[in-house]
């Protein structure tokens, strides 16, 4: 038996088909996704599986107690990444309009300055941390705690907007 057929077989010990109890989840899964307005409930669905295989995959032998509430444990908490990662893709968004608005040259030339102007490091740490949840990891892996990475970038986005500020104020002092 494979790997997989005893990943499955943890989650239903009496199923004669494990390919067949893997779509029943997965479907189940993507329609708890598609309900939950999910923008691609199936990456969501796939990835609920990989963390709960990968979990399964560390634990002991036997069966799960109660296997649906196992899974949407686990499908929840990958929702609520998705909730903040969207969350964080708006505001993002949100920064980066009220930096660029699209009507005035004077705008995008102090946005491009305000960029220009914060360290390399600033610049690519804003960039890593709104860009993916990879990125996100990466930075919290090399040493940077969640926490303080959110300051962090808190306060570049603060630094960016009072740069943006005085550059238009600037501006229109001189015309």
């Amino acid at each position: 038996m494979g790997a997989f057929e005893q990943f499955l077989r943890r989650l239903d010990p009496d199923s004669t088909s494990a390919e067949s109890t893997y779509q029943k989840m997965r479907m189940k899964l993507v329609r708890y996704f598609s309900w939950k307005r999910c923008f691609d409930p199936e990456e969501q669905a796939d990835e609920t599986i990989l963390r709960l295989s990968n979990r399964l995959a560390g634990d002991a032998t036997g069966p799960i107690e109660n296997p649906s509430s196992y899974v949407y444990a686990i499908a929840n908490n990958v929702y609520k990444e998705y909730v903040r990662s969207t969350m964080r893709r708006e505001e993002l968004a949100k920064v980066l309009q009220e930096l660029s608005p699209l009507v005035m040259a004077d705008q995008e030339d102090c946005r491009t300055w305000c960029l220009q102007a914060l360290t390399r490091e600033k610049l690519d740490l804003i960039i890593h941390y709104y860009s993916s949840k990879e990125d996100r990891r990466e930075l919290v892996k090399n040493g940077i705690k969640l926490s303080s990475l959110r300051v962090l970038v808190h306060r570049i986005k603060k630094e960016l907007k009072e740069c943006n500020k005085e550059c238009l104020q600037q501006k229109q002092s001189v015309k």
